[in-house]
């Protein structure tokens, strides 16, 4: 369950562009995280939340970044790609930035972790803007190799003064795999 908040309702009509009210969402998730070395880890995310509000839109968001993690500890810096996309919309914003990653460490049954991705020029619909993406929460390991359960906070913000949503949060659970 999820939040959408903030910006106005793209219209390819000369008349403005109203307000975007606060609104619910839902949706999906799917994030990977591999070690590609025993310094460098990289992790994809993508997203996928229905606006319950204005025009109802689906904002799709997919990022993927690659972290140096000195001996291959849970803590990383790093760079990435953003792609965000709105259903009612015929541009993206797209753009190169820099991430830090705390990764869980699923040699203990809870861990937390927490990611920020900071991208800063994504332009779309005539305007530039920044968009800060960040995860927040606790993984359970149930098994090793094995089961591992998600419970935490994804967010996205994209102040683009000619879009909307600026803000969007979401309580997430996720079940995955691990080995």
């Amino acid at each position: 369950m999820g939040n959408a908040a903030g910006g106005v309702i793209p219209s390819p009509a000369a008349t403005g562009n109203p307000p975007f009210p606060s609104s619910n969402a839902n949706g999906f998730f799917v994030d990977l995280a591999g070690r590609l070395s025993r310094v460098y880890t990289a992790t994809l995310h993508f997203g996928d939340s229905a606006i319950h509000g204005a025009d109802r839109p689906v904002l799709t968001f997919s990022y993927g970044s690659l972290y140096y993690t000195p001996n291959g500890r849970t803590f990383g810096l790093g760079a990435g790609y953003e792609s965000l996309q709105r259903s009612s919309s015929t541009t993206s914003a797209n753009e190169f930035g820099a991430s830090a990653i705390l990764l869980p460490d699923l040699r203990h049954h809870v861990s937390p972790y927490a990611s920020v991705s900071y991208f800063p020029s994504a332009h779309t619909q005539g305007a530039s803007a920044g968009i800060t993406t960040f995860q927040a929460g606790v993984a359970f390991a149930v098994s090793r190799p094995g089961i591992v359960i998600q419970l935490g906070y994804n967010g996205l913000s994209y102040p683009n003064p000619n879009t909307s949503p600026s803000t969007l949060g979401n309580a997430v659970f996720g079940l995955g795999a691990s080995f």
